[in-house]
């Protein structure tokens, strides 16, 4: 029956949920606990959040900005623009440029239907390249995973926040799935830094099936 199985797979899981959109970066960590056995068809699974934590400044905009901010000063090192204050304000068309840069490095490789072609996932490039005022500027994924490390190890700061709130903060082992949403959960970096946190057979792997756009929606809803 749905209930049997919802005992079966659900019966003291505790998840982490790592949310990381265009402008904040979000930690809940929630137990899900199936109905006792007698309990009646229509009783649901009981949901409660232990643990938050955030950033309200930590997102893919900063991510960005790191890498505009990074590729305009190597572009410039021998210019005297490399030695002027950096202003993003005045420089929103190259933060846009690097912006397509980083989806390309990211790619995009959540796990899709087979059958689901239209959203099929794409392998992230190792290296991407546009034209800026007549300049050619390359990066590699490794210069951009390089660039961006502050911002990964200050979301790497908010999992261990939520971590020690739950009283965990020295043994990961008791989280059974930790649950990607958000555009820049793509970053390949920060899976990195997620699955050295968690490393299998406990979780067996992030769960990146879920559509940012759908958790989002139904957030809302």
């Amino acid at each position: 029956s749905p209930n049997a199985a919802a005992r079966d797979g659900m019966e003291g899981k505790t998840i982490l949920v790592f949310d990381m959109g265009g402008g904040t970066t979000d930690v809940t960590i929630a137990t899900m606990d199936a109905p006792p056995e007698e309990s009646s068809f229509n009783d649901q699974v009981r949901f409660r959040v232990v643990a938050t934590a955030g950033d309200r400044c930590l997102g893919g905009d900063n991510v960005d900005e790191w890498l505009a901010r990074f590729l305009w000063k190597t572009s410039n090192s021998s210019s005297s623009a490399n030695t002027e204050e950096w202003k993003a304000s005045e420089h929103q068309d190259f933060i846009r440029l690097c912006r397509r840069a980083k989806e390309q490095l990211c790619g995009n490789d959540d796990v899709v239907d087979e059958d689901d072609f239209e959203n099929e996932g794409t392998q992230g490039m190792d290296e991407a390249q546009f034209t800026y005022q007549g300049h050619i500027i390359d990066i590699t994924r490794q210069e951009f995973d390089s660039a961006i490390q502050p911002l990964v190890d200050r979301a790497e700061k908010v999992v261990d926040d939520a971590l020690t709130q739950l009283g965990n903060s020295h043994d990961t082992t008791d989280i059974h799935e930790v649950v990607l949403v958000g555009g820049s959960s793509h970053i390949p970096t920060v899976r990195s830094m997620l699955r050295r946190k968690f490393p299998p057979p406990q979780p067996p792997d992030l769960c990146t099936s879920i559509s940012a756009q759908t958790a989002v929606a139904q957030g809302l809803a």
